[in-house]
């Protein structure tokens, strides 16, 4: 008689539930606003994950086996080194601390998913559970948004057209902005996922849908740029890739398909939404950034090579203002190339120059590897 206990599959559903609880925890509670600005919360965020990714470290060391598995760990360990080596010379040592351990400790993430994801095991849970979080994040959106609206209506007395993200709703992250980082980085990859493993093309249809949905309803300027964004490379993709017909060709084709209707149901609906997505545009807030990017430029001046130190942004901001405008403080400068230049230097610039560039590369490798793939199948 075969016994169903094996120490090995114990412990690596250990390790799943060890890591879907962490993720769980950090996505919902301890990345958003409100746990950044929680001691208690932090300190908990910090345990949890260096515990596993300790873990992980020494036990890498040990078997081989559990080293990652990717061609980027050299730009990833140059990174890190960058970002460490402002971190020690910071204008600020105390305040760079506390970045300086959560940016290695995203550097480890990466690499420790790298390597959970050549195992089939886990792959297929972590395909599961990322599908669910984004169909989670868009319906429980949409409806905190619809909730909202019936407030709204209520106050107003009549049916008339509704805010963007109403009451600035965000799911408890803190800005309706995080949900919309959330479902552009996530959701295109759930709607791959669920088409590829051929469950048909509704599904995803309605996961794309949803996302969709809830990434306008955020009125996030920088999704919608985003998401522009990524159209416009799709097309030039799809118009460059030689296994496919000409744009022409398949534009031809889809005026004899039903997605004609779709398509023009779907103009009419952007039009119809066009003054609310311009009147968000036209809200004001440039000068404002102006003023934040002035200032991280200012910073950079002042330390040009290896930037005022991780997380030291607040603090330096507020010696670096520009003359003649309000002083206001915010843990960001709303632009992660320049917060990036004033607080890591040329030092740290350089490593994310050597990153960038290869991920990009990496990305096109794969790319082309699919093609062929797909090519060879009769």
């Amino acid at each position: 008689m075969r016994s169903g206990y094996r120490p090995e599959s114990v412990l690596r559903f250990g390790v799943w539930i060890a890591i879907l609880a962490v993720g769980t925890y950090i996505v919902a509670v301890g990345g958003t606003y409100a746990g950044i600005a929680s001691l208690p919360d932090r300190i908990l965020t910090q345990l949890a994950g260096y515990t596993i990714l300790g873990t992980w470290c020494v036990g890498s060391i040990i078997k081989p086996s559990w080293r990652p598995a990717t061609t980027l760990v050299g730009p990833v360990v140059v990174a890190s080194a960058a970002y460490s080596i402002s971190a020690l010379f910071s204008q600020r040592p105390r305040l760079s601390v506390d970045p300086m351990l959560s940016g290695l400790a995203f550097a480890l993430t990466y690499l420790l998913l790298s390597r959970l994801l050549t195992d089939a095991w886990f792959r297929r849970r972590v395909r599961v559970a990322l599908v669910i979080a984004v169909c989670i994040v868009g319906v429980a959106y949409i409806a905190q948004v619809v909730v909202t609206w019936v407030e709204w209506w209520g106050l107003v007395g009549a049916f008339a057209l509704p805010p963007l993200r109403p009451l600035f709703a965000g799911l408890g992250f803190g800005s309706p902005n995080l949900v919309g980082t959330f479902l552009l980085l996530l959701a295109p990859l759930a709607v791959v996922l669920v088409r590829g493993q051929g469950a048909g093309r509704w599904p995803a249809i309605a996961i794309g849908v949803t996302a969709a949905v809830a990434t306008f309803l955020t009125g996030s300027r920088g999704a919608y740029l985003g998401v522009a964004t990524g159209a416009l490379m799709a097309l030039v993709l799809g118009a460059t890739t030689a296994s496919r017909p000409p744009i022409r060709t398949y534009l031809a084709s889809l005026r004899r398909r039903r997605w004609t209707a779709t398509v023009a149901v779907t103009v009419v609906g952007l039009a119809a939404l066009a003054p609310v997505v311009l009147s968000r545009f036209v809200q004001g807030g440039e000068g404002l950034r102006l003023d934040l990017w002035r200032s991280a430029l200012a910073i950079f001046v002042q330390h040009p090579l290896l930037g005022g130190g991780p997380g030291t942004w607040v603090q330096l901001k507020a010696t670096e203002n520009p003359v003649g405008s309000a002083n206001v403080i915010v843990p960001h400068a709303h632009n992660v190339y320049l917060q990036a230049a004033a607080e890591l230097g040329i030092v740290g610039l350089v490593g994310l120059a050597i990153l960038a560039p290869t991920v990009l590369v990496a990305l096109m490798l794969v790319r082309r590897n699919l093609a062929t793939a797909s090519a060879r199948v009769p």
